[in-house]
């Protein structure tokens, strides 16, 4: 495998003196180290029918680049070219290794916690500006306006009581949140804001990877994305919840109607998140990975389904009216 990555940098021009096989779907992702020590991420894809959306990618990706305070992966161009192509139909691009903490091990601070909510309203801000025709016509289980698709995974979770959880929590998404979901305004989103996909310098935000699962939705469902995942990392998710909102009320201002369906969207995708998992492991993929993720997800929807909405929806708009 190493002499075939290298046989791929020298369409790049680049010798590599280190390369470290990295966690990553749709592409297979190296770490890189040339012998002038600059660091990069090889993405090397085998299947062409992603090329369309890699292009627009990298467009709008290069629009906002320079518009945030953060550090995003650009695709590098290198002889002349930014995506290279070999015969057999596969292709590869560079982009710049990003350096920080992962939020998944960063020590969670209050003032973390809200410039992750300003980042996520800031990457919103920026993305909004930006036109798709390709990313228009995906359809995918992790786009929150598709969480019902979910419910043909019910009867793979082994126990009778989590199937009851997951579809208790559909069926509040369908019946409260759904309807006016739909009929919010639409932009370019993330869609990925989990832990893995954020990485922090002490209490900053120095860095948001992975913009391949980006999808045009409501603004609305990003920080529903990042609140799914962060409020699982704390033993008082909603004061953790409520400090994110702050910081994403403080660069856009959340309207009543996104505030009440907040609650339902944030439980949809945990909900996507174990659902994707028990897909994946009823398929052979049990990794230590898919085990460690699934397991904060329960954990949170467990605590969850004790909750009342309309207290949650309470505690939220306080959030905001703090920032207003």
């Amino acid at each position: 495998m190493i002499r075939l990555v290298q046989k791929i940098l020298d369409s790049f021009g680049l010798k590599a003196v280190s390369i470290k096989k990295l966690e990553g779907y749709g592409s297979i992702n190296y770490k890189i180290i040339d012998d002038h020590g600059n660091q990069y991420v090889l993405k090397f894809y085998r299947d062409q029918s992603a090329l369309h959306l890699i292009e627009e990618e990298i467009e709008f990706v290069e629009l906002i680049k320079d518009h945030l305070p953060y550090k995003i992966p650009y695709t590098i161009l290198k002889n002349d070219k930014k995506i290279h192509h070999y015969e057999d139909g596969s292709f590869a691009r560079l982009l710049p290794f990003i350096e920080g903490v992962f939020l998944a091990d960063a020590k969670i601070t209050p003032v973390l916690l809200n410039n992750l909510g300003r980042a996520i309203a800031l990457m919103a801000l920026q993305l909004s500006k930006c036109e798709v025709v390709h990313v228009l016509n995906k359809q995918s289980v992790w786009d929150l306006l598709y969480a019902l698709k979910n419910k043909e995974i019910i009867p793979l979770l082994e126990q009778s009581k989590r199937r009851k959880i997951v579809d208790h929590f559909l069926e509040q998404f369908e019946h409260i949140a759904l309807p006016i979901l739909q009929n919010l305004p639409r932009q370019l989103i993330h869609n990925d804001f989990n832990e893995w996909n954020v990485l922090c310098n002490g209490d900053q935000i120095c860095g948001v990877i992975d913009l391949g699962d980006a999808t045009v939705a409501p603004r609305i469902c990003d920080l529903a994305i990042g609140l799914a995942y962060i409020m699982q990392k704390h033993n008082s998710p909603i004061d953790v919840a409520c400090e994110v909102i702050k910081g994403y009320n403080s660069q856009i201002t959340l309207t009543e109607k996104e505030i009440e369906i907040l609650p339902f969207l944030i439980t949809a995708r945990i909900v996507t998140s174990v659902c994707e998992s028990a897909k994946a492991k009823n398929e052979g993929y049990d990794t230590e990975y898919i085990v460690i993720s699934e397991k904060g997800g329960w954990e949170l929807l467990e605590k969850w389904i004790e909750w009342d909405p309309k207290k949650l929806v309470y505690q939220f708009k306080k959030a905001t009216e703090k920032t207003n």
